[in-house]
């Protein structure tokens, strides 16, 4: 008889419906039934129980809310735009650290003027949350003003970051041995004032995913105005708009002792601001990035070294496969260095490029001192191995400095000491080496290709059946 009291208890606890929870702040507070409902969401989750539903009305509401490890759902009932948790520049405005998982669902706010060390939107701390159709805006934090995670795998649908601040890393969203995933989403004008990740940081072994998001004028007084993937973070990201981010080096993204890989991207109008290496990526200490299907346009280093109009890689592996270069920009306009590689500079790396193409690309050295040197009007490579097949390498161009002793050198590639260069099966067309438009002893060599000579290291292998109008 006791077996079958227990049998039927679990049955009626496991098919018992939740029930719906409403608020509303213009209300004086009530039961929270629908005709007299709560007029905070804090109270509302403290008397939710089992898989409840809070459906709260729009209004701002000045409070900050923890979900204390309840599976619940709360949304709103008009969506974000009218639906705003305001913190007041006191605290985190929403926390999940409570061993929260995918049943603890929050949708429909704008989350907005949160102020604390880590996460001043929200805080995440080994909770599973999912979170849908909401906007971050206007908090602030020393690490991750807009979200702070740490051993999380969250989702995100369809949120907005915009107009978040932090002091060191991550303007918006810092990843901590996390394997978020974000779907949809917009990072926007938010910044860090001093150090790596316009918009977010990745650390620690975060892999997460992002799926068709876009990255927006965002900036880093440090590295990666997009996006910083340190520490062993392999982040993949698929589908996603990089464009008009800044930071010191590397404009979109920046990427230390970590292998991200990047499908069907675009990088459009980057400019770092600081020492002029990588306008859009910028990788180092053994990171191996993996681009396939990615275009990258109108991207430049026209301060500092100048190197890297796209890419900069010193270190690790850097793999292209059907990408796109067009109209990338090195020029050292400070009058302090050479400039090299109108799409990318790699040094100390190995790179590949299969199947890409690259063109109107420019390694210009006439807006800089009379001695300066354009190199590699698409590539320039040192101490690298390089390989190279079935590219197109059309239009690029290296541009010698004013006067002196200036070189335009390798209208597509500059291949410098110790570097293995193979190419095969590619085509070169219309590629062009400048000695520029001043007098003196500057030398124009190599419309397609120019290779240091004297090395007894490097070795070139070049069978290209297709060279075609190279200028000098």
């Amino acid at each position: 008889m006791n077996k079958l009291i227990a049998a039927v208890t679990v049955l009626a606890v496991s098919t018992a419906q939740a029930d719906t929870i409403y608020v509303d702040a213009s209300c004086p507070g009530g039961d929270g039934s629908e005709l007299d409902p709560y007029c905070s969401i804090q109270t509302a989750i403290d008397n939710a129980v089992g898989t409840d539903e809070v459906v709260v009305a729009p209004g701002t509401y000045f409070e900050t809310i923890d979900f204390l490890g309840k599976a619940i759902t709360v949304r709103s009932s008009d969506g974000p735009v009218t639906t705003t948790i305001d913190a007041g520049g006191l605290d985190t405005v929403v926390r999940f650290i409570n061993l929260e998982d995918d049943t603890t669902v929050l949708d429909g706010f704008t989350i907005r003027e949160g102020n604390a060390v880590e996460g001043g939107g929200m805080l995440i701390e080994f909770s599973d949350p999912v979170v849908i159709d909401c906007e971050f805006t206007a908090n602030d934090a020393t690490r991750g003003a807009a979200l702070f995670l740490v051993g999380s795998t969250a989702t995100f649908t369809g949120c907005t970051f915009s107009d978040n601040s932090a002091t060191q890393n991550a303007g918006a969203v810092y990843s901590n041995a996390s394997s978020v995933s974000f779907t949809d989403c917009a990072f926007q004008s938010n910044s860090t004032t001093s150090s790596h990740g316009g918009a977010m940081y990745n650390t620690n072994f975060s892999n997460s995913l992002m799926s068709n998001c876009t990255f927006m004028s965002n900036s880093a007084l440090g590295d990666g105005g997009a996006v910083a993937n340190t520490a062993f973070s392999d982040v993949v990201f698929d589908g996603c708009l990089f464009d008009n981010n800044w930071g010191n080096d590397g404009g979109a993204m920046y990427n230390s002792s970590s292998s991200p890989t990047i499908t069907n991207c675009m990088f459009i109008n980057h400019s770092p601001t600081g020492s002029g290496r990588g306008g859009a990526v910028y990788s180092v200490s053994d990171s191996n990035p993996s681009f396939l299907s990615c275009e990258f346009t109108a991207n430049e280093t026209v301060v500092g070294q100048a190197l890297g109009g796209a890419i900069y890689s010193s270190g690790g592996f850097s793999t292209f496969v059907d990408c796109t270069f067009f109209g990338n920009f090195a020029a050292d306009t400070t009058g302090g260095s050479n400039s090299n590689g109108g799409a990318i500079y790699c040094t100390n790396s190995t790179l590949t490029l299969t199947s890409c193409h690259l063109e109107g690309n420019v390694a210009d050295a006439t807006t800089s001192g009379n001695s300066n040197r354009g190199l590699g009007g698409a590539l320039f490579a040192s101490d690298s191995v390089i390989t190279i097949s079935s590219a197109v390498f059309m239009e690029n161009e290296a541009r010698a400095g004013v006067t002196g002793t200036g070189h335009g050198l390798g209208g597509a590639i500059y291949i410098d000491s110790n570097t293995v260069l193979s190419v095969q099966d590619s085509t070169f067309l219309a590629n062009v080496a400048d000695n520029g438009p001043g007098s003196g002893t500057t030398r124009a060599l190599g419309g397609a290709l120019y290779v240091v000579p004297g090395s007894a290291t490097s070795s070139t292998v070049v069978t290209c059946p297709h060279f075609m109008y190279q200028w000098l």
